[in-house]
């Protein structure tokens, strides 16, 4: 079995190892003790962390942040008299809370060209058999907690209006970008199609190509208020489109700026669109039309900006490996009982028998 000392050992047994918030989870805790207890009581616990570690940029100064989620405990059974030597499998299931973030990694190991820096959120589920003297046996499984996806708005247009400028601020007129997607939010199975208009109608200004960017952007927060930033490219392409002072891109003559997420798939592995206490991880669509001669500090610039969020489809874990039953391993099984997560059994201490 899993968890094991001189009173016996422990196991949990899971149907699978990843589940939507607010999913039910089902599974059987089996026991096998080497000698009669006293009374005991057996714990279903749920426990979720939240974690960050970063160094400075000159790696002198390490920041740490650290939170609970959630630490939830539930009193599955309950046996006043004790137990006698022998196996017991207790079946359950527990529905997960709905309002939490989905499971999250972010890791950057140390290098000569960049400092170290790790963001995580992970979950538990535990049991925890307690006698009355402080003996105890323990099993836990990780599981992986997808946020499913509530609301996704559709039609959606981003514009900008860029007045330009030259050396010595010598206006240029105006460049437009419109964009429009049909969806904010996608999978990393999906590809975003854009579909652009630029009109250029009102520029001096010649187009000489089209650069369009998935960007993410992570930020970081240790217990203390500290913060670190960072964003790249998760997709850069340029487009070799010219367009004249002048002339415009519209309706049927609109470019579309194509967007494959599986081909950076790998990128998304548990690092999705998440906002958390210390993790805010964030997404956007970037669309900028290249210009010759235009100063920023005294113009526009034609860039067009969207937030999307992408969100993991569920993909199925299996549960971690069942441990091997002691020897004619024939348990006494017990009557499921069924939970569901609430505030009520949250947890700030450890949990004793009383």
């Amino acid at each position: 079995m899993g968890g094991q000392n001189s009173l016996g050992a422990a196991s949990m047994q899971l149907e699978c190892g990843s589940f939507y918030a607010g999913q039910i989870v089902a599974g059987v805790i089996n026991i096998s003790l080497l000698k009669d207890i006293n009374e005991c009581k057996v714990f279903l616990a749920f426990r979720g962390k939240e974690k960050t570690n970063w160094l400075s940029s000159d790696g002198k100064t390490e920041y740490n942040g650290k939170r609970k989620v959630c630490n939830f405990y539930y009193t599955l059974y309950n046996w006043p008299t004790g137990l006698k030597a022998g196996g017991y499998s207790l079946p359950f299931s527990f529905q997960l809370p709905e309002d939490i973030p989905g499971s999250f990694l972010y890791h950057v190991p140390q290098s000569f060209l960049e400092q170290k820096r790790k963001a995580s959120i992970k979950y538990f589920l535990q049991s925890k058999l307690l006698t009355s003297t402080k003996e105890k046996i323990k099993a836990s499984s990780k599981i992986t907690i997808f946020k499913p996806t509530k609301t996704i708005l559709s039609n959606i247009n981003f514009y900008k209006e860029a007045k330009l400028s030259t050396w010595c601020c010598v206006k240029k007129g105006i460049c437009n970008i419109k964009a429009y997607i049909p969806q904010d939010t996608y999978n990393p199975t999906n590809c975003i199609s854009v579909i652009a208009e630029i009109d250029n109608s009102q520029s001096t200004l010649d187009i000489h190509n089209l650069k369009y960017e998935l960007r993410c952007s992570i930020r970081l927060k240790d217990n203390i208020g500290n913060l670190y930033y960072k964003k790249w490219n998760v997709l850069s392409h340029d487009e070799n489109i010219k367009i004249s002072s002048g002339a415009s891109l519209l309706s049927s003559s609109a470019v579309e700026l194509k967007f494959n997420l599986p081909s950076v798939v790998d990128h998304f592995y548990k690092t999705y669109s998440t906002s958390a206490h210390l993790i805010d991880c964030a997404f956007f669509l970037r669309i900028e039309a290249n210009m010759d001669g235009i100063f920023k500090c005294c113009g526009g610039h034609p860039i067009a900006k969207q937030k999307i969020y992408i969100v993991p489809d569920l993909v199925y874990c299996p549960p971690p490996p069942v441990a091997q039953a002691p020897p004619g391993w024939m348990p006494q099984m017990f009557d499921q009982v069924n939970v569901a997560y609430s505030n009520q059994y949250e947890m700030n201490t450890k949990i004793s028998y009383s």
